[in-house]
């Protein structure tokens, strides 16, 4: 669901025709667009063809159709979209998926930017379920851990 710089089929090495671009244009069903990739695993493309409405399609009952008929094939769904402050297209998407995990990269996404998307994504009725934090150097998440794990212990030895 990043239309503007798809990557998911380069790193996949899949094809980009036929994507959801297509589904939810055409009204075709979500199959025709899914693609195995490993075991149950299927992904959907972006599509060949980025049209001028396809960021309103995102604000039509189409995109929640299509998340539904997803939902209904796989135990999981998950939709990859582009950074949100950019792209503001990308809370429509939030406001129709079950819930957002927020992904940044450490030591490069200042916290103001972080808070400012979480309650962006409040005001849209988005729920968050996470954050995952990329590119933490080791060196940091041993600081972090060690601080963590003599904490813990301590305070259950005391007691």
């Amino acid at each position: 669901t990043d239309f503007d710089r798809p990557s998911l089929h380069k790193t996949l090495n899949l094809p980009q025709n036929g994507g959801l671009v297509e589904v939810l244009h055409s009204g075709r069903q979500v199959e025709e667009a899914l693609v195995p990739v490993k075991g149950n695993v299927r992904v959907a493309t972006r599509g060949a063809v980025v049209r001028r409405d396809t960021a309103g399609m995102l604000a039509t009952s189409r995109l929640r159709d299509v998340m539904a008929e997803m939902s209904g094939q796989a135990d999981y769904v998950l939709c990859d979209s582009g950074p949100l402050l950019l792209v503001h297209d990308n809370l429509l998407l939030a406001g129709a998926v079950d819930g957002v995990i927020l992904v940044v990269k450490a030591g490069t996404t200042p916290c103001a930017d972080l808070a400012r998307v979480k309650t962006t994504l409040e005001s849209v009725g988005a729920r968050i379920v996470g954050v995952v934090i990329n590119q933490m150097p080791p060196y940091q998440m041993k600081r972090y851990y060690n601080r963590y794990h003599r904490g813990y212990y301590a305070k259950s030895e005391a007691v």
